[in-house]
């Protein structure tokens, strides 16, 4: 029987520090595992993600804390960089009620930053294994004095490669100690760990049931794989989600997508492994302050993140188990609001994704991909409610009506539109996508002869960054010139910053640009016929890292 926190023998400070962060009632992992910590106990707690184990660990651990020492009293030991930062939050709004001080160190932080904040009297460290071991080797940590550590989220800890790391940490830590081990699995490589670093630990299984907000919507969209990011860009014209998550499996597959958006005009941030944390850290900012409308993330970085707002989440591909899918999708529907959970399924993963959500109790409606007319008469009525929410004052009507003197409206305002990206996008925005029809059982092979089918053919899509066959004089769409520039992945270059450069140099919008491909040593890219000839000559006399830019027809210099 769940009891609330008042109800518990903790110090008035930390009740305190409750009420003002709203905690009322604890979850069972905090529940199971305070009274085993508070007596001193190793403790092995197999639990989900975002089930409250940061408080399972942290008020047991503060309310039986002493007078303040110089050393590092309690180590807790996590995976990311997002998740450090998370944990050392939380772990300090409460410890700043009974006056206990905690210092953050991760990969990729300012280490004289991190090196203060322990060396001002930190009793609390949360780190991230590879960050940890380097202050290990630079002798900035001392762990002599540790009468605690936690291994939050040891199994993906060890997914990651962090077993040397981590076993290197615990063997400077003291013999006499209490350890903490939390973990959404216990594969045999965790249970190794365990035996290897914990003394008769009570193992705790904390099994609670899966919880999706009830204000979510499930949407599955039947697609090919190749017609993924399509399918995503159509979605995001029709629906205009005010702030979105994308999740991607892999960091390669964020990077395309993230080039993909933003040649198509999107707003978009990255967040994966690779970046550095200044750079995720701004990206997060942005992303909070709504400066960038999408966020394109891989699992692994985008723990951690808590932003209100979020009115989609997008799953590129099935996620690999349903408590990844509630650990995404919890990030919206939050607080009574409307959140919309989509996720994109080939024929292959179909059965898969639905008996998923079967077995979670989520209901999950089937639609079809927005297509360009749909998408197309959205953006129109966006745009035509957009002018109408800014009345022009004086002076431009007054210059209108100087411009019907010479043009009539039918041919001035055709003019007036196709120099407005927004009106352009009106009109080339959206692309073919096929439905997939669900995957059924293969029939016996019939013994008449075989009859022949027509070849069925579909309708190409035009991306604005394709690998295509080299070569040739004319452009591969209609009214397009093909260009060639002499820059390629040698010169770092990219398909996203040949846009940045031709649009902003050039002063064009993104769509007048066709197909990109990006060579070692040059790019051929598409543009149109009546903006070939400004872009050629304005980027002719520009250098590009200090190589000078030469722009010619086809594979002519």
């Amino acid at each position: 029987m769940k009891t609330s926190f008042s109800q518990w023998s903790l110090r008035p400070e930390l009740q305190a520090a409750l009420l003002d962060l709203h905690f009322d009632t604890p979850t069972d992992v905090q529940q199971q595992t305070f009274q085993p910590t508070l007596e001193g106990h190793d403790v092995m707690v197999q639990s989900r993600t975002g089930s409250g184990k940061t408080l399972a660990f942290t008020l047991p651990l503060l309310h039986k804390m002493g007078p303040r020492t110089d050393g590092v009293s309690v180590l807790v030991i996590l995976p990311t960089r997002e998740l450090c930062m998370q944990v050392a939050a939380t772990m300090k709004r409460v410890g700043a009620f009974v006056d206990v001080r905690v210092a953050a160190v991760y990969g990729g932080g300012s280490f004289p930053d991190q090196l203060r904040s322990i060396k001002y009297g930190a009793q609390v460290v949360c780190g991230t294994p590879g960050r940890l071991c380097e202050h290990l080797d630079r002798r900035t940590l001392k762990l002599d004095q540790c009468r605690t550590v936690v291994l939050d989220e040891a199994d993906e800890m060890l997914n990651m490669g962090f077993a040397e790391e981590l076993q290197r940490i615990v063997s400077q830590l003291p013999a006499e100690r209490q350890t903490m081990l939390f973990s959404a699995t216990l594969p045999e490589t965790v249970q190794d760990l365990a035996r290897r670093s914990m003394r008769d630990p009570r193992v705790l299984t904390i099994d609670e049931a899966l919880s999706i907000p009830t204000e979510i919507q499930h949407v599955c969209y039947e697609t090919a794989a190749d017609q993924k990011m399509s399918a995503l860009l159509n979605l995001l014209h029709a629906e205009a989600p005010r702030r979105a998550l994308v999740f991607c499996h892999t960091k390669a597959e964020t990077e395309q997508l993230v080039e993909r958006l933003g040649t198509d005009g999107f707003s978009v941030g990255l967040l994966n492994g690779d970046l550095p944390q200044v750079v995720r850290t701004r990206t997060l900012q942005q992303f909070r302050q709504g400066d960038i409308a999408l966020l394109v993330a891989t699992d692994v970085a985008a723990r951690g993140i808590d932003v209100e707002g979020i009115t989609h989440v997008f799953n590129m591909a099935v996620p690999r188990a349903i408590e990844t899918y509630v650990h995404r999708v919890g990030r919206t529907g939050r607080a009574g609001h409307f959140g919309q959970a989509a996720t994109f399924v080939t024929s292959r993963d179909n059965r898969r994704f639905k008996q998923m959500l079967r077995d979670a109790g989520v209901r999950v409606e089937v639609r079809t991909v927005p297509q360009p007319v749909t998408v197309r008469q959205n953006l129109r009525t966006r745009y035509l409610e957009t002018l109408g929410s800014q009345p022009a004052g004086a002076a431009w009507k007054s210059l209108a009506s100087d411009l019907l003197q010479f043009l009539p409206a039918e041919d001035l305002i055709p003019l007036l539109l196709a120099r407005d990206p927004a009106a352009r996008a009106v009109l080339e925005a959206g692309a073919p996508v096929t439905q997939v029809v669900e995957a059924r059982p293969v029939q016996p092979k019939q013994t008449h002869p075989k009859q022949m089918h027509p070849k069925q053919t579909h309708p190409k899509q035009a991306h604005p960054k394709q690998t295509l066959r080299r070569g040739g004089e004319t452009s591969h769409e209609a009214e397009m010139v093909r260009l060639k520039i002499n820059l390629g992945r040698r010169d770092r270059l990219t398909a996203a910053s040949l846009v940045k450069l031709v649009c902003t140099t050039g002063e064009v919008a993104a769509g007048v640009l066709g197909v990109i491909t990006v060579d070692q040593t040059c790019t051929m890219f598409d543009i149109r016929a009546d903006s070939a000839t400004q872009v050629r000559n304005l980027l002719n006399v520009l250098s590009y890292k200090g190589r000078q830019v030469r722009v010619s027809l086809g594979n002519r210099y």
